[in-house]
């Protein structure tokens, strides 16, 4: 194949990955209401650190944020979304559903050089209908993970690549990679570096102890040093406290319960394979099988390492006291990877037999389900019953920004007001105001919005009122009298 063939038929796979990518991560990104926990924590932290200029510390409600104790990259990167934006729910979810995106394309050019287009086709499609690595806490939300993940995963095929090629640039920019991951999610990154290194143990052996020797080693160790003091020493200077309480909040996880989250060993596995990676389980499984069918020296060995990051990543979150659904995440991309090898294996058949239709209903056969399930679920943004009780007062103020509606209400609200403090701000920069209140202390006159069943119990014993509006669960009404 020509030179300039070859390049406009990377471009059109870029253009055509794009537009897959676009439908699956991006579409209707901001038409859905801030979620319950973390993404309303990190929105609150990114608007109160724009309004106050105060990049070293985040802040809650105009107070020093001690339950976020996650480094501060991704506030930095949400701040500057907002400075275009302004602030909303596609400035604040932008940073991750970027990070997914650039995980896929990076996965898809790396084994478009190192193996062929087609693999790389296949393994990016993987991914991007892989449950587990978009959706709720992972790529359509304004979390920590999904940036975490694309970090690891620079590093992961970096290191390998520099496992196998010896060439110190690789080790630098993977370990600038791996800075990165610990300036967003600090004690996390670490948990892809056993895998990593047992690998390069494995593969170098002897020669691993000539690596002191290589100015790249150090420069390395800079990186990680620098990353380690600007996550942990520079707050600690600001914030006064924050290395003790960031130990046992987040290293201290895997031998304590933190927030009740205690699961059975298998946690994960049952999620992953049930649920998260659903589609792709048989052939990931099979794909270890055959490792040792690949014919490429590298591959076969690069599958190695790849495998054995996985296996200690879950080794390690699975033994865990403290287990959350979205941990899982950074292992996705690498798994897609081996999940891929069965699948080439038989589109290579069908290449052999030089079908050319024959292939394109092989691979449409295999991805339109999984791609379709994921199209929707974006579409739809959707969410189940229980978690739509729980977050109605964020639904309703959501459909209220997008409405442009004049009023000025108040929210009688019950536990974390996260979301509903996100909202106030929106309201703020629109001119209108919002309150939060937790006891019943109204006006009459007073428009008041209630969801939460003991709360209205609470309003109806105490107040006369009139109701405006019905929104699902929850109620608007206007404060007539006192009782």
């Amino acid at each position: 194949m020509h030179l300039k063939d070859k390049q406009k038929q990377n471009l059109i796979s870029y253009l055509l990955l794009a537009v897959a990518v676009y439908f699956v991560v991006f579409a209707k990104l901001g038409e859905f209401p801030f979620r319950f926990w973390d993404e309303s924590m990190f929105a609150v932290n990114a608007y109160e650190m724009d309004k106050n200029g105060n990049y070293m510390v985040p802040y809650f409600n105009n107070e020093i944020d001690w339950r976020n104790s996650k480094p501060l990259l991704l506030t930095w990167i949400q701040v500057g979304f907002i400075k275009i934006f302004g602030f909303n729910e596609l400035a604040i979810r932008l940073p991750g559903a970027s990070a997914v995106a650039l995980s896929v394309f990076m996965l898809f050019m790396y084994l478009n050089k190192r193996v062929n287009q087609i693999f790389a086709w296949i393994t990016s499609l993987i991914l991007l209908t892989s449950v587990g690595y978009i959706g709720f806490h992972t790529g359509r939300t304004g979390d920590a993970d999904a940036v975490l993940s694309f970090f690891l995963l620079g590093f992961a095929l970096l290191f390998i690549e520099w496992t196998l090629d010896n060439k110190p640039r690789d080790l630098v920019i993977a370990f600038l990679f791996f800075g990165l991951a610990i300036l967003t999610k600090s004690f996390a990154a670490f948990l892809f570096l056993p895998g990593a290194i047992v690998f390069a143990v494995y593969i170098r052996r002897r020669s691993s102890f000539q690596l002191i020797r290589q100015v790249s080693f150090y420069i390395a160790i800079l990186l990680v040093a620098t990353s380690l003091f600007l996550a942990f020493g520079l707050r600690e200077i600001y914030q006064s406290g924050y290395l003790n309480y960031t130990l046992h909040n987040d290293a201290y996880r895997l031998g304590t319960v933190i927030e009740t989250h205690r699961h059975s060993w298998d946690f994960y596995l049952e999620n992953i394979f049930y649920n998260r990676f659903a589609f792709w389980t048989v052939p990931f499984i099979i794909g270890i099988f055959l490792i040792r069918k690949v014919r490429s020296s590298f591959q076969a060995q690069s599958a190695v390492g790849v495998l054995l990051i996985v296996f200690f990543y879950l080794i390690i979150i699975s033994f865990s006291v403290t287990k959350l659904v979205w941990y899982d995440m950074p292992i996705f991309p690498l798994m897609a990877t081996i999940a891929g090898i069965p699948v080439y294996m038989v589109i290579q058949i069908i290449a052999e037999e030089k079908s050319k239709l024959a292939l394109i209903m092989v691979l449409a056969g295999i991805f339109i389900l999984p791609y379709r399930k994921m199209f929707f679920a974006a579409q739809s943004n959707s969410m189940d019953h229980g978690d739509r009780v729980t977050e109605m007062t964020s639904l309703y103020l959501h459909h209220q920004t997008k409405q442009n509606l004049e009023e000025n209400i108040t929210v009688f609200h019950y536990g974390y007001a996260g979301s509903a403090l996100c909202y106030k701000y929106m309201y703020a920069d629109q001119g209108k105001e919002l309150k939060i209140k937790y006891e019943p202390q109204f006006s009459p006159g007073e428009k008041v919005f209630v969801s939460h069943e003991n709360l209205k119990q609470v309003l109806n014993n105490k107040y006369e009122t009139d109701t405006l509006e019905t929104f699902e669960t929850g109620l608007l009404v206007k404060i007539i009298s006192h009782k």
